[in-house]
Formats: structure tokens, C-alpha cells, sequence
């Protein structure tokens, strides 16, 4: 068995210009726009027997955007206006691993599952932010690893 927890806060994040300098305007931004971030993670692995293992896990991820949080345009020649801003991601993880000798093999799923909001546009100028849609993320991904081990 095993937990986890990490925390980072990256509203203080900053931004230093080429010469060292901090640039101070950016980092108003990321105390408006970010937050501090936790993350927890619990996992098992049960051996079947000497070769053979399951395995599975949970990890919860808050999100790193405050609820307001909006895209600042650096340039009005950007055209890329839309953004997502992404809530708590919780992931759920299951495999097998088999290990005979110097060989193994591993296999896992892994669902993630994240709601956003997403916003077609955000006018700087006339801080008008644009009706959001609710967009719910599921990720699928299955993995397979194998070598050998000298």
C-alpha cells in the first residue's frame, strides 16, 4: 500500500525577463488566475504469487485555475482566444504484472476523468467574457511494457 500528497502553489509563480528581471505585470496575473494545487495518490499491489501481481490506484488532482480564472491576450495580433479552464482531474488506475527471471511484462488502464469550462473568446479590452460551456473530459488509455533485466 502507499499515499501520497503534494501540494504547489502557483499563484507565486513568476516570470523573469531575459536579463533577470522579474516582470511584474504577468505575475499579477498568476495571483489573479492560479491557485494552489493538491494532489493525492493511493495505490495497492497484491502478489498473486511469486511472479504474478495486481495492481490499482487513485489519484485526485485540484485544479490549478481559480473558478474566474481568463486567458490574458499578450498581443492583439493573437487569434487563438479561446481557452478551457480545467477543473479537478481524478484518475483511476488497474494492471497486471508478470515477472519470471530476468524477463517481465506489465499491463494497465488508466481512466482520467476532468470537467472545464470552455470560452470562445475573451475581449481584454471590454472585459467581456463570453458564456462558458460545460465540457466533460474522459480519457481512456491502455499501456503495455515489457524487457528485460539484467
Amino acid at each position: 500500500l502507499d499515499a501520497e500528497y503534494e501540494y504547489a502553489d502557483y499563484s507565486t509563480a513568476n516570470i523573469k525577463v531575459g536579463n533577470g528581471i522579474r516582470s511584474m505585470g504577468m505575475d499579477s496575473e498568476f495571483d489573479s488566475n492560479m491557485r494552489a494545487v493538491h494532489t493525492f495518490r493511493a495505490g495497492a499491489e497484491w502478489m498473486l504469487d511469486k511472479n504474478l501481481s495486481l495492481r490499482c490506484g487513485y489519484n485526485h488532482i485540484t485544479a490549478p485555475f481559480k473558478k474566474d480564472a481568463a486567458k490574458f491576450m499578450l498581443s492583439s495580433v493573437d487569434t487563438n482566444t479561446e481557452y478551457l479552464n480545467r477543473f479537478d482531474t481524478n484518475t483511476f488506475t488497474m494492471g497486471i504484472g508478470y515477472r519470471k527471471g530476468m524477463f517481465y511484462i506489465d499491463a494497465a488502464y488508466m481512466l482520467s476523468m476532468q470537467s472545464c469550462d470552455f470560452y470562445p473568446y475573451y475581449d481584454a479590452e471590454f472585459e467581456d467574457i463570453a458564456p462558458s460551456a460545460k465540457v466533460d473530459e474522459m480519457k481512456n488509455k491502455f499501456v503495455v511494457s515489457a524487457g528485460l533485466r539484467f
